[in-house]
């Protein structure tokens, strides 16, 4: 799609959760469907969380990353997250189950080429 330098970043907690969360999350909510490209690379996948109750496997839900972190446990890095059923939680950072839900700034969007966009 050539981004470039084009700014993509990683929701916080605040972001989610509490007075300030974004526009975006009070809309669609904090669970996410998992895409088929992080299926391949490894990603969760939940069969008893759904998106929107979709109950297909299109609405199948996983966990993905936030920028903030946890602290640390036992010698070991844990990062916040949010998971299938659309808590925070912690996860140890070196998971490889895990996905990212990546955010775009607004004045990125027409970047995007409509033939990209996929549903």
């Amino acid at each position: 799609m050539g981004f470039g330098t084009k700014e993509i970043t990683l929701l916080d907690e605040k972001q989610v959760s509490g007075s300030n969360t974004i526009d975006l999350i009070e809309i669609v909510g904090k669970k996410c469907a998992v895409t088929d490209f992080a299926i391949v690379l490894g990603a969760h996948v939940s069969n008893d969380y759904h998106v929107d109750y979709n109950n297909s496997l299109k609405g199948r839900t996983g966990w993905y990353y936030l920028s903030s972190s946890a602290g640390i446990v036992r010698k070991a890095t844990v990062i916040d997250t949010i998971v299938e059923y659309g808590s925070i939680e912690w996860n140890w950072a070196n998971f490889r189950s895990g996905g990212i839900r990546p955010v775009l700034p607004f004045s990125n969007i027409s970047d995007i080429s409509p033939n990209g966009v996929k549903e």
